[in-house]
């Protein structure tokens, strides 16, 4: 993956095509182990969307490659190649594997409920027709589908699980803050990109808005992905008095209070906004990450199996 990245730094068309078609060798691999371990063990609500989640990121994996290999060739994908791509990789993979996670920690779910299940394949599916469509230049009609498919998904996720979620104790430095926080964002994120494919299908000759598109990716990576990883690293890593102390509230509440001006900076197109919100959230996320990956690196063997433990849902 590193050195995937460092292939886009470089700018180097042909190095990121052989770069990337080593590591979709890898993904490949991921993702034979994935559904052999799915399919022989106990299945459940959280492993299925997890694994359609990683699913939907081998497709998207795919386009991406195929991008790089036919750009290195000097030729292009048909229709909208790089937005079939991301598109996959964001509304599809991102928030399918938040879905699994977050009914894994806030509702405990161990068997395939019929309203999860729907759930987890409008979503699936919403992702695989958007990418398709996208790829074969059928915006409208795909996105018509998309939004329906969307559409069924969020109302469930808010009907099963923020009844459960949004009575957290906000107030309280548990980790399970950051679950329900990101509960929160995904549902957002997904409005948003929801406007921005009923817009477009609405209007074509309009454009895309660009500032609602980065508003939501930016309430994926970080509402949701974000503070998923600082939510389970916090339970493992930190101690008892650092999750309940200020290191808790700052990691927790401060990063989303700003977090949230930022979004709200970018939908606006305000800078002013924009530079409150983001240089706040930006060291505050740092100063987090920096001391999680200081107790990671000093913790006990103990302690992390312990901690491992933790992380089963009563």
């Amino acid at each position: 993956m590193p050195v995937y990245v460092l292939a886009f730094y470089t700018g180097n068309l042909p190095f990121r095509a052989v770069s990337g078609t080593a590591l979709l060798i890898v993904i490949g691999w991921l993702l034979v182990w994935l559904w052999r371990q799915f399919l022989a063990r106990e299945r459940s609500l959280p492993r299925l969307a997890v694994t359609r989640g990683l699913t939907s990121f081998g497709y998207g994996a795919i386009l991406g490659v195929a991008l790089q290999i036919v750009f290195a060739m000097g030729g292009t994908l048909p229709g909208n190649g790089v937005g079939a791509h991301a598109a996959a990789m964001t509304f599809g993979y991102l928030v399918l594997v938040a879905f699994g996670v977050i009914e894994w920690r806030i509702l405990g779910t161990t068997g395939l409920p019929r309203s999860g299940l729907v759930q987890v394949l409008a979503i699936f599916i919403g992702g695989l027709i958007i990418s398709i469509s996208l790829l074969a230049g059928a915006e409208q009609a795909g996105g018509a589908i998309y939004l329906l498919a969307q559409l069924i998904a969020v109302v469930l996720f808010v009907v099963r699980i923020w009844p459960t979620s949004l009575r957290v104790a906000w107030l309280q430095t548990t980790p399970l803050r950051h679950i329900a926080a990101a509960s929160i964002w995904v549902v957002g994120a997904l409005i948003m990109f929801m406007y921005v494919v009923f817009t477009f299908i609405s209007d074509p000759a309009a454009g895309l808005l660009e500032n609602v598109l980065v508003a939501s990716d930016h309430a994926v990576y970080l509402g949701v992905v974000t503070n998923g990883a600082i939510g389970f690293m916090t339970l493992m890593y930190l101690s008892r008095e650092e999750r309940t102390g200020w290191i808790g509230h700052s990691s927790s509440g401060a990063f989303n209070v700003f977090l949230l001006i930022f979004v709200v900076g970018l939908v606006a197109r305000s800078p002013e906004i924009k530079r409150i919100g983001a240089p706040v959230m930006g060291v505050v996320l740092l100063f987090a990450l920096g001391l999680l990956a200081y107790r990671a690196a000093t913790a006990s063997d103990a302690k992390l199996a312990g901690s491992a433990a933790a992380l089963t849902p009563s």
